[in-house]
């Protein structure tokens, strides 16, 4: 949550303005999305399911092992066993060994795979610089918009036409706008034939609300 320095009002990372007096609260800040806590989780619970199993077979394979290093010595201090039996033996134990070795090891790459997924995720750019980053391909409703002031309006308003280039003939818009690594000047603007319809109606319920 970002808490307003002029009011000391509490707001949503969202917004780039105060709710309750309007002050500049920055850029906002874009929390993940669900899309990462669904590649995620089933690779978390992928690695628990890897640890458990693990755990469980290093732990039987070690009760075996001792059980039958123990029988072995045992037989062999009473002269019952062969020399070749005690081979056949411990060849067995090695691949016991073994086999836990290789599921730590299996385990051990399911985690940092876990890691190393959710840091690429993590190092994706949330804060995207827009006020409303999905205005152009998302239905606005009112319910959301009606927490902004008229001229927090106009700036969303407007940002609709910056993604496509529209030069602003106001100095506070241009400047605004001028600022964001996204926004590229295009003179060949056309209202018509750039706004796609989802666009069209946001800039309609804007311009409804700003009234």
């Amino acid at each position: 949550m970002k808490i307003c320095e002029k009011c000391g009002a509490t707001n949503s990372n969202d917004l780039y303005y105060c709710k309750n007096c309007g002050n500049s609260l920055g850029e906002p800040i874009k929390e993940p999305t669900n899309n990462n806590l669904k590649i995620a989780i089933p690779v978390l619970i992928a690695s628990i399911a890897l640890i458990v199993g693990g755990i469980f077979l290093s732990q039987d394979g070690f009760s075996s092992t001792k059980n039958a290093t123990a029988s072995v010595n045992q037989q062999v201090n009473s002269g019952n066993v062969s020399n070749s039996e005690s081979n056949n033996l411990n060849d067995k134990n090695n691949s016991s060994n073994s086999v836990n070795r290789d599921n730590t090891k299996s385990v051990n790459n399911s985690r940092n795979y876990s890691n190393n997924n959710s840091n690429n995720n993590s190092s994706s750019s949330y804060n995207s610089g827009y006020i409303i980053p999905d205005s152009n391909v998302r239905y606005l409703s009112r319910s959301e918009l009606y927490g902004y002031t008229k001229e927090q309006l106009a700036y969303i308003r407007n940002e609709i036409f910056a993604r496509h280039g529209y030069v602003f003939k106001k100095a506070k818009y241009r400047n605004y706008f001028s600022a964001k690594s996204w926004y590229t000047p295009d003179y060949s603007f056309n209202y018509e034939y750039d706004l796609n319809s989802i666009e069209k109606a946001n800039v309609d319920l804007i311009k409804e609300l700003e009234k």
